[in-house]
């Protein structure tokens, strides 16, 4: 039934927030099915979790796919989508397209991650003032929700909106407060991005 295939997009998610990218993948290919026949609405979204595994794993081809498939099916396919431009190294491409999320009303659930992925490509592209733009708001949302995830993706995005401004001293303790929430949540990816953030205004 549709309800189940919706239940297994969400476990994907949990798997790969815990690192099991292969079982996340596993799952997310399960609910795909799952949902195509007969095609229920959450098939965007099952397409688009997919899409998000071949991106961290760099199967950018196949992360491109499923992203169209989602965008086919209803589902934006931001962030993921920029995400994978800005892997690609075609930065103009990721600020455009997460500027676009950004001006559009996104729920209060999606926002957050699309605020995260915004503050990413603004720095790397070196709009200071956009980053620093998306971490506020992105801080402002943690601040008033008791999710830890939350809260330490505000702290990263602070920090590395420090380091852009060439503030490196200031950045380290936000990012080693979101790198303890990592830790403490189980969710190595995050944990190790952080780190590497760490190293660098280290």
């Amino acid at each position: 039934h549709p309800f189940g295939g919706q239940c297994l997009v969400h476990r994907a998610q949990l798997q790969q927030a815990a690192g099991d990218w292969t079982g996340a993948a596993a799952t997310a290919e399960q609910a795909r099915r799952r949902l195509a026949d007969p095609p229920h609405p959450a098939l965007g979204l099952a397409r688009y979790q997919q899409g998000e595994l071949h991106r961290l794993l760099g199967n950018a081809q196949r992360a491109a796919d499923a992203y169209r498939d989602a965008s086919r099916l209803g589902r934006d396919p931001t962030p993921g989508v920029a995400l994978l431009e800005l892997a690609r190294g075609d930065t103009a491409a990721a600020a455009a397209s997460v500027r676009r999320a950004l001006h559009e009303a996104r729920t209060a659930t999606e926002r957050p991650a699309l605020l995260s992925a915004a503050v990413e490509i603004f720095c790397a592209c070196g709009d200071a003032a956009a980053a620093r733009s998306a971490a506020e708001e992105l801080a402002t949302t943690a601040s008033t929700s008791t999710s830890p995830v939350l809260a330490a993706m505000a702290a990263h995005s602070t920090g590395a909106v420090l380091m852009a401004e060439g503030e490196p001293a200031a950045a380290l303790p936000h990012l080693r407060s979101a790198a303890c929430s990592w830790h403490t949540l189980q969710m190595p990816y995050e944990a190790a991005r952080t780190g590497v953030a760490i190293g660098l205004a280290c």
